[in-house]
């Protein structure tokens, strides 16, 4: 797990984009300080920060690329991510480098995971690859981890599942949460899994070693897991449930009420 970073739970960060004082803005432009929430992250110029980056790599961009990197600020922050992730992989042309890594800059480890791989499309390779990503202490990179690993969930679904049962068991919360987030069936800001959602059974050995998750973080997921199925399979939830109540427990109770709740209103 990374653990050279500063977390960005040091502080609350601005409830909006005009709250945010220049000095922060400033630091997060020049990837010294990693961003608190999401109004931090979606005001974060990505063009001033990778051209700064790469002026510190000594891959000082040309103006064509200057602009690229301008235009991609117009994107939307996912496309956005992924855009600049791509140029600036065609400037340096090389391995991902180790100081976009393990960089201060939440975003720019961001567009690290997003760097296209020697194996994209390998199950095992990808998940080496993104492993230290998706147990990143800090959040944004942590989402950006399993939406990258999206394409593949969406094209090989039952050799992902399979591949993620390991990491149900690992100590971290953050892989065992990585495995429910990354096999959702609609999930957020991601390509829908049409396989799970017409037979959710393919991961229900994940879901079975999760159901009682003493993290709060993993049972969120789980929840929203079993929401989503519940669109297209509400009998497969409602057996989820029948099931895990015969040994009940507060975690289990919990992904329970929290993944019925489009199907049980109170």
């Amino acid at each position: 797990m990374v653990d050279s970073h500063s977390s960005s739970a040091a502080r609350k960060g601005a409830r909006s984009m005009a709250e945010i004082p220049a000095h922060t803005l400033q630091a997060l432009e020049n990837g010294s300080l990693p961003t608190a929430n999401l109004v931090e992250s979606l005001a974060v110029n990505q063009a001033k920060l990778a051209i700064h980056l790469l002026n510190r790599l000594n891959f000082n961009p040309d103006f064509e690329r200057q602009q690229a990197l301008l235009q991609a600020q117009n994107l939307g922050f996912l496309q956005r991510c992924k855009t600049i992730a791509g140029l600036i992989q065609q400037q340096v042309q090389l391995e991902v480098p180790l100081e976009l890594q393990n960089h201060p800059s939440d975003i720019v480890r961001c567009w690290a995971l997003f760097w296209t791989p020697k194996n994209p499309n390998s199950i095992p390779a990808e998940l080496q690859r993104l492993r230290p990503f998706a147990d990143d202490t800090h959040f944004a990179v942590r989402e950006m981890a399993w939406l990258a690993m999206r394409p593949l969930a969406v094209e090989k679904t039952a050799e992902l599942i399979d591949a993620l049962r390991p990491w149900t068991l690992e100590p971290s919360e953050n892989l065992r949460r990585f495995a429910a987030e990354a096999t959702r069936p609609r999930g957020v800001w991601a390509a829908h899994i049409p396989s799970l959602k017409a037979q959710p059974e393919l991961a229900q050995a994940l879901l079975d070693n999760l159901c009682k998750d003493p993290a709060q973080y993993v049972q969120n997921s789980v929840g929203n897991w079993l929401n989503d199925a519940g669109k297209t399979r509400p009998d497969f939830v409602f057996a989820c449930r029948d099931r895990w109540m015969q040994s009940p427990n507060p975690a289990t109770e919990y992904i329970i009420k929290r993944g019925l709740r489009s199907l049980v209103k109170c």
